[in-house]
């Protein structure tokens, strides 16, 4: 209670990036090497808070392969406006997904 979280011993962690924050650090931690090196073609991420997400959904991983997708993402429309979910949009011309603790 009430204790400050490190990073290491002389830094402070940081609030985490989002659910999105997961590839950034699939790429610097050395997994996508290590998953390239061991044939790993594959993966199905999901955030853990996605309480209706089928983990590993064959049917959605074959239909990602068979179109050829660098990465697939299941949505649903927002229940009404100010719900309190993020939104997968276009930010700079890329795909995003925008936390609704940014939004204003």
């Amino acid at each position: 209670e009430g204790k400050i979280m490190l990073e290491s011993a002389s830094k402070v962690a940081k609030a985490p990036d989002g659910n999105g924050g997961i590839y950034r650090a699939l790429h610097l931690s050395g997994c996508v090497r290590d998953m390239e090196r061991r044939g790993i073609k594959h993966i199905h991420a999901f955030a853990v808070d996605n309480a209706v997400c089928k983990v590993a959904d064959p049917l959605w991983i074959g239909y990602c392969i068979k179109k050829g997708a660098d990465m697939g993402c299941k949505v649903t429309a927002k229940t009404y406006p100010e719900e309190s979910v993020g939104l997968l949009c276009r930010k700079n011309g890329r795909f995003a997904v925008v936390e609704y603790s940014d939004m204003d």
